[in-house]
């Protein structure tokens, strides 16, 4: 499985909103159980990444694990939920605590589901 700076890493597939053309993104993520939680961090800029903005207007995308694909639906975590997620996210990669620090707020956590 590729990794960066030692997390784990997906591919999210998804379809431009606007342009309808076909759009792959590496994304660092953790696991749990059967789902996979991600954060739309962008770096840790201000801006909102295009493939975050694709998957909820689409509502499912595609992830891609090694030679594994498979279809997801996307939902944003809230609460205890949430909490517990961002500590795996932050276990995984701990790069994410700096980007909320750098932005001054907290990131939404992204939970993909099977379909």
């Amino acid at each position: 499985m590729p990794k960066w700076f030692g997390a784990p890493v997906l591919v999210i597939e998804t379809v431009g909103r606007k342009s309808g053309e076909p759009r792959a993104t590496p994304l660092v993520y953790a696991r749990d159980g059967d789902r996979l939680v991600v954060a739309p961090a962008a770096g840790g800029t201000t801006t909102t990444p295009s493939w975050w903005l694709n998957l909820r207007a689409a509502g499912e995308g595609t992830v891609v694990l090694g030679r594994e694909r498979g279809r997801v639906r996307p939902r944003v975590a809230e609460g205890q939920e949430r909490d517990r997620l961002w500590r795996l996210l932050c276990d995984a990669y701990p790069w994410n605590e700096d980007y909320v620090r750098m932005l001054g707020r907290d990131l939404t956590v992204v939970v993909l589901e099977p379909v």
